[in-house]
């Protein structure tokens, strides 16, 4: 079992100067193996990067993550499917349903979600409060390619400074 933080930040500029939003997620993967049964599995992950965020503009401000996951097992066949799933924890607000973005002095949040498609119409999430996680079969030959959809909705009135979340994304095999 591997375990790394992982922390979304934002910055929050005075819309005078160059408006600058920076997040990364870095994430946390925790594997757990199947009793009884060899696997090997290999993960790589991306980070997410908003650009600018201009609390006067209309427009949300989005970014995207990637996540790859193959798997084989040792035994005798290294092309035999094995199910996985990809779920992503609510981070510090407690729920999916809209993730929050604190500031780093306290108090004020900057609302935001992760969603499975660009539209925003599926919230990535552990499967509670609305939300839906991924599972599909792996091989070696067959990865799990995911992306994960990151929206700060638009106009929203927060003071300056630099906020942040801590999200887990579980790869379950």
């Amino acid at each position: 079992m591997n375990h790394n933080a992982a922390m979304m930040e934002v910055w929050v500029a005075d819309r005078r100067n160059i408006l600058f939003v920076m997040g990364l997620l870095l994430c946390v993967i925790l594997l757990w193996p199947v009793a009884g049964q060899a696997f090997k599995c290999n993960v790589t992950a991306g980070g997410i990067a908003f650009g600018g965020y201009d609390a006067f503009s209309p427009v949300p401000t989005t970014a995207t993550a990637d996540i790859g996951v193959t798997c084989n097992i040792k035994e005798k066949n290294k092309a035999a499917p094995l199910p996985v799933m990809i779920s992503v924890s609510a981070g510090n607000s407690g729920s999916t349903a809209q993730r929050q973005l604190r500031h780093a002095a306290g108090g004020a949040v900057l609302n935001y979600n992760l969603y499975m498609d660009a539209g925003g119409g599926t919230i990535w999430g552990d499967g509670t409060g609305g939300s839906n996680s991924r599972i599909e079969n792996v091989t070696k030959e067959s990865p799990f390619n995911a992306r994960i959809y990151g929206r700060i909705p638009a106009l929203q009135n927060v003071p300056v400074g630099s906020y942040s979340d801590m999200i887990t994304i579980s790869i379950l095999y």
